[in-house]
């Protein structure tokens, strides 16, 4: 169900544009943890800031994995965290991208979102 809110601290809340999270989760009014993986959706106007920002807050809150989907470029970035930052592992327009997110994995096929 989305969007959901995700309590990064006791003043800030962020509504990725799509999050996996494995195991229960609660029905509270937010996240009280980490995503392991989120999807976020570059838009025209706020596409440099939005990608840096973004990438940076997930980062500090511990979300294991991070997808920037490119609409108008057609393709996605797979990052994964190490040592504290992100990683570049997969530029997509067409195949798939697996993420081990420790408790769970996912696959997923980037070449079925795009209407070419």
């Amino acid at each position: 169900m989305l969007p959901v809110g995700w309590k990064i601290s006791e003043d800030a809340v962020v509504q990725p544009d799509n999050l996996v999270v494995c195991g229960d989760v609660t029905t509270e009014a937010y996240l009280d943890r980490p995503p392991l993986l989120v999807f976020e959706v570059l838009s025209p106007p706020h596409r440099a800031e939005r990608s840096r920002g973004e990438v940076g807050v997930v980062c500090g809150a511990g979300g294991r994995c991070y997808v920037l989907v490119d609409p108008e470029r057609l393709q996605a970035e797979g990052m994964e965290l190490e040592g504290g930052a992100y990683r570049l592992r997969a530029t997509l327009r067409e195949g798939v991208w697996h993420c081990d997110l420790g408790e769970c994995e996912i696959t997923f096929e980037f070449g079925r979102i795009w209407r070419v």
